[in-house]
């Protein structure tokens, strides 16, 4: 009988027109020489009855089809109609296509007769099937002379649907399309078909439209795949609402999600499509949908408030610190990594906890380009990450991770050399620009290779030379540049200065450190007004000189944990005391308003004792808002251990405040460095002089 390998062989032969032996195509289908010789004859006798050239020998032991393109592919019209085969994956796959997505009873001679097998061969594939749908606790019940049905939480039958969708299927402009696959069978087309039945008539442009306008009321912009997940997953929960299949009880951080502006927003915008499909959805509903929005793979950096991001953050410290280790290079400088690894593991921790797939189809390819590197991510996220998640990382997730590293390294080893040529895109005068120009070049070791309006920006067809975009403007971040763009305010402030160092821009070597300069008149004279001959200096010189002297490591741990900010008590009442006595000593500093005591502490209260770390310390902390005045943390050491929600002991009561997502970070990472390498605890238990606190971690930073 005539199978799917024969269709196979009869386009090898139509691609591939010459020197074709029986042992090319005994490799390139991995049978023997003897099988491809009876699939070649039962070939032969089929174009016979049909009137069509056969397969025949040639020269030297090779073999030919000649035949017109026309005539080849009707050949295959006629084996896909009249003789096709199902393979037993193909067979698997559309039973399971059925299975998920049929709300009716599933009828098994429905089956046979659509791949034209017996319903005994079913039955033996079916015992396949339940072991795949037991691995996402989902069955198919058996009801008496009516047929099968798929049982489980509806959660869970939804994730499994979301998933096979994403395999097969993709959306674009509207519209379900096949997603293109190298070994395009009848089969998959069979399976395709069964799954695009169910969502015929659905309304997929008013899914996209509201899509759009959550991602406008965030102000954030959704990735291409992840706008597709969530366009697939509304296709999904609006068609089974609508057949009374809803999510309920659903607890799961549920006061945390509960409290994100995606819920609140969702909740909103839901009633446009509780009136158009006539139901209502639940808090359940809108609470994994929320979980959704928040795993979107977002291209902006203010991402939302999350319940963990301080490990979040002091994790992407430590693996880039790792990674760093392995590859031999210092990548911990990177604030383009930083921020890239910050804004791919938010999202990517909800989609690794949820099981949704990010479809990543250079995977592969980034294994086989970078494979040392792939290893050396995945090696540490095995040791960083997946204790942080507590599940395995799937491989499209640290594909991603990789990429960012090797853009990383790329910069690193561009950065090597002084000069940057950069492009200046402006939306004003040219005196205007000239004048930021002449900033740019008084400042930092630059070459200015154009300056241009925006839209003579986007006529650029060859982007070799550039290595930074400085722009005055927005620039589109749909499309995706190979360097950096960084805007800036027209007036420079020293904001955009430190924001251009970040991204690798050196100032001019030929400066002179007015530290320097003072010292050398201090060897030769006596000084009587240091301040004035400052003044003097900085007048006289103007932009060729900088002032040093008192220049501060504000992100190191030392520069907050000072004599002032740290304090000994033998114990408190409860942890509520514990946080708004070390609150008060922020407070007594100017650094935070006594509204950010309570928020920090109705944060614990909302979202758990996540900010306990390393078993006995808390890191209490609030949003980024209105009530934080300058970043800084304070240090309360007590004796007796006070009690956390979650029942968990804290002896070291730390809250902090941080004026943006940055200038915190190394100092907790100098934090988690003391108290892994240096056994922190330990040591404090030992003392009761603040200083020795103070010694301690300027001797082990």
């Amino acid at each position: 009988m005539l199978n799917e390998r024969c269709i196979s062989i009869i386009k090898y032969f139509s691609e591939n027109k010459e020197n074709i032996t029986l042992k090319i195509l005994s490799d390139h289908f991995g049978i023997s020489e003897r099988s491809i010789r009876y699939d070649i004859d039962n070939i032969n006798y089929f174009l016979a009855k049909n009137g069509l050239n056969q397969i025949e020998k040639a020269t030297k032991g090779t073999f030919e089809l000649i035949e017109t393109p026309e005539n080849i592919n009707k050949i295959i019209e006629i084996f896909n109609i009249n003789f096709y085969t199902f393979s037993k994956h193909e067979r698997k796959e559309y039973i399971k296509a059925v299975s998920l997505f049929s709300i009716d009873t599933i009828k098994l001679h429905e089956i046979a007769e659509a791949l034209s097998v017996s319903i005994s061969t079913i039955k033996l594939d079916l015992k396949e099937i339940k072991v795949f749908l037991n691995e996402s606790n989902l069955k198919l019940k058996y009801l008496s002379k009516v047929g099968l049905i798929l049982s489980g939480e509806e959660e869970k039958i939804r994730k499994a649907q979301l998933k096979f969708l994403i395999e097969y299927l993709d959306i674009s402009r509207d519209q379900i399309v096949n997603k293109i696959k190298k070994d395009e069978t009848l089969g998959y087309k069979l399976i395709r078909t069964e799954l695009k039945y169910h969502f015929e008539e659905f309304p997929i442009r008013d899914v996209r439209i509201f899509i759009k306008r959550i991602e406008k009321e965030l102000g954030t912009i959704i990735s291409d795949e992840a706008f597709m997940i969530l366009q697939f997953y509304l296709m999904i929960a609006l068609t089974r609402m609508k057949k009374n299949y809803f999510i309920n009880e659903r607890e799961n951080n549920q006061k945390f999600l509960m409290s994100t502006r995606e819920y609140n927003i969702l909740t909103n915008e839901l009633k446009h499509f509780e009136d158009n499909f006539e139901l209502g959805i639940n808090d359940s509903e809108i609470l994994f949908l929320t979980e959704l929005f928040l795993g979107s793979h977002s291209y902006n950096f203010n991402t939302s408030f999350y319940e963990n991001w301080i490990e979040i953050e002091i994790t992407i410290n430590e693996i880039i610190k790792e990674v760093s280790k392995l590859v031999e290079i210092d990548l911990s400088n990177d604030k383009i990594l930083f921020d890239g690894l910050l804004n791919h593991l938010k999202p990517a921790i909800y989609r690794i906890k949820n099981d949704i797939v990010l479809e990543n189809e250079i995977s592969k390819e980034v294994e086989e380009l970078y494979s040392d590197l792939f290893e050396n991510v995945k090696e540490v996220c095995d040791k960083k990450l997946k204790v942080f998640i507590n599940k395995e990382i799937p491989n499209e997730e640290i594909a991603f991770l990789t990429i960012h590293f090797k853009t990383s390294l790329d910069r690193k080893v561009n950065h090597q050399k002084d000069t940057k040529n950069i492009m200046i895109v402006c939306g004003f005068g040219y005196g205007g620009s000239r004048l930021l120009a002449q900033k740019l070049s008084e400042k930092y070791d630059v070459n200015i290779l154009d300056i241009l309006p925006y839209h003579k920006f986007l006529e650029i067809e060859n982007y070799d030379e550039i290595d930074l975009i400085i722009s005055t403007l927005d620039v589109d971040d749909n499309i995706k540049y190979p360097f950096p763009i960084v805007k800036v305010n027209p007036i420079f402030s020293k904001h955009d200065r430190k924001k251009l160092e970040e991204y690798g821009l050196t100032e001019v070597k030929k400066k002179i450190s007015l530290n320097k300069l003072i010292d050398l008149v201090k060897e030769h004279a006596d000084i009587e007004d240091e301040e004035g001959l400052v003044e003097a200096f900085k007048e006289f010189l103007k932009n060729k000189i900088y002032d040093d002297r008192n220049k501060k490591n504000d992100k190191a741990l030392e520069y907050f944990l000072t004599s002032g900010k740290i304090k000994f008590l033998d114990e408190i009442e409860n942890w509520e005391e514990g946080i708004r006595i070390a609150g008060e000593i922020l407070v007594d500093n100017n650094s935070i308003k006594e509204s950010y005591i309570d928020e920090m502490i109705q944060s614990v209260k909302q979202n758990g004792s996540y900010m306990v770390i390393a078993g006995q310390i808390a890191l209490p902390h609030a949003r980024l808002n209105e009530s934080v005045i300058k970043t800084d943390m304070s240090l309360l050491c007590l004796k007796k251990p006070v009690i956390f929600p979650g029942n968990k002991n804290v002896k070291m009561i730390i809250p902090f405040a941080s004026v943006n997502q940055v200038e915190h970070i190394e100092a907790l990472s100098e934090l988690v460095t003391l108290v892994e390498d240096y056994n922190l605890l330990k040591f404090v238990e030992s003392i009761d002089d603040i200083n020795e606190i103070i010694d301690f971690i300027k001797k082990n930073k």
